[in-house]
């Protein structure tokens, strides 16, 4: 329904956290201020951010809650300010000395900046966004029971509804002016392009969602202005519209200039967002992302954070130790020296069964040469997997289960999420290559034993 996806998509983007600018100013600042209940030898670190990516940029005592960095000459943008990465305060920092009181006790609270046009303005903002979502919150409330008359009266729903989709036109209707008036006054002002964010009109377009400035201006990278777009974007268009995410992610990429730090920011966005739901996809992304920008502190800090996944080729192979039909652990390691083909199957899984007689094919041609397999069942039964064993005449003496089915340890080692899953590993312990079957299989082999 309209009216909530416009209030989602708003609260989405103001639980963002905001962050850094790197244009020249004239000057050294001064940062210094008071950060209440602290303890006695804490430290207080400034941090830089680039999109949703947090840097440490410099740190300084605290003596009985004061603190002062030296002078430092900053580009303008967002920063933040605190104890750690999740316990700060964001400010903007220009061409002005900070003063700053707050208390880390309450954390939801603006700190006290003075002598500070742009964390003035910074802070209006703030406070307007607060109380604009209390407003949709409010009309959200007041959704839920008519709800109910969707289906039993849809006449009393759509008039119902109707009356809260006129209050909410209103409330947008007053955040148009608001941010307009910010924008207008306000034109020189690092804050600014906060609101011109929030700014963007419902009504604007796929093709021009992205402005110029959003892709070129890399005092947008500087802070969260340009991430928040990126999933209003994201929420926007390909949620509501059906469009396939990843080829759209793909096509966002290409907008911002390689090498800039717009598309830095593109990237490091969309892989966080990615994480959750494709953990594969970011994974990709991530590659790319930390091939285009091999100096890049962030790409390397996204990376790292990525879920592992399944080993690659290239990896070394994570070791499984799991125990046969007999109670005997088997590890994977005790083969190393030869090829070894890591399968993952089961006795119930058809396609895994049509699979076997490959196996057992190359198995008996390659076995001599030092070719073996280590097989990993997600049975739940035992007799079942012995039964499947038998049947299909699985030659080779390493099978393995620990009868847990996909919570095996060897599966949750390999980020196994479908049967068959086969992992080729060499002489040397690295994985050779993965998922190789039938034709494909032999045609590797070959060539490892013909060399």
């Amino acid at each position: 329904m309209k009216l909530y996806n416009k209030y989602f998509l708003f609260c989405f983007v103001i639980a963002l956290s905001a962050i850094t600018m790197h244009r020249s100013i004239s000057k050294s600042i001064v940062i210094k201020g008071v950060l209440k209940n602290t303890p006695s030898t804490a430290t207080i670190y400034l941090y830089q951010v680039l999109g949703m990516e947090v840097s440490k940029l410099d740190s300084t005592k605290i003596t009985n809650t004061n603190f002062k960095f030296k002078p430092i000459d900053l580009p303008r943008g967002m920063y933040k300010i605190g104890l750690s990465e999740t316990s700060n305060f964001n400010i903007i920092i220009a061409d002005e000395d900070i003063d700053l009181v707050a208390d880390v006790n309450k954390p939801n609270e603006l700190p006290s900046v003075t002598n500070s046009t742009e964390n003035k303005v910074y802070q209006s903002i703030l406070l307007y966004n607060s109380a604009y979502t209390a407003q949709v919150n409010s009309l959200d409330q007041a959704a839920q029971p008519i709800l109910a008359y969707r289906q039993s009266d849809p006449d009393k729903f759509n008039k119902e509804i109707g009356k809260l989709q006129i209050k909410m036109d209103s409330l947008n209707k007053v955040r148009s002016s608001f941010y307009a008036e910010i924008i207008k006054t306000n034109t020189s002002l690092f804050a600014t392009k906060l609101a011109t964010v929030f700014a963007t009109p419902d009504n604007t377009s796929k093709e021009d969602f992205f402005t110029v400035a959003d892709l070129t201006d890399e005092e947008m990278t500087r802070g969260d202005f340009l991430s928040n777009k990126i999933i209003l974007y994201m929420q926007k268009f390909m949620q509501t519209q059906g469009i396939d995410v990843v080829q759209e992610s793909s096509n966002m990429l290409v907008k911002p200039t390689t090498g800039t730090k717009n598309k830095e920011v593109f990237y490091s966005t969309l892989i966080r967002i990615f994480a959750p739901y494709d953990a594969d996809y970011a994974r990709t992304l991530g590659q790319v992302y930390k091939s285009e920008y091999p100096n890049s502190k962030f790409a390397k800090k996204v990376f790292k954070s990525l879920p592992k996944g399944a080993p690659q080729a290239g990896d070394m192979a994570p070791e499984i130790a799991l125990n046969d039909a007999s109670g005997k652990p088997i590890k994977l390691s005790s083969l190393k020296g030869k090829v070894v083909l890591l399968d993952f199957w089961a006795s119930w899984c058809g396609p895994c069964r049509k699979e076997n007689p490959n196996v057992v094919r190359v198995y008996d041609q390659f076995k001599d040469k030092g070719f073996t397999v280590f097989s990993v069942s997600l049975d739940q039964e035992k007799e079942k997997w012995l039964q499947a064993i038998q049947k299909d005449q699985l030659k080779w003496p390493n099978h393995v289960s620990d009868l847990k089915g996909w919570q095996s340890a060897g599966a949750q080692i390999y980020s196994v999420k479908g049967i068959p899953a086969t992992f080729l590993i060499g002489k040397d312990g690295k994985i050779i290559a993965t998922n190789l079957r039938g034709q494909e299989l032999e045609a590797k082999l070959v060539e490892l034993f013909n060399k």
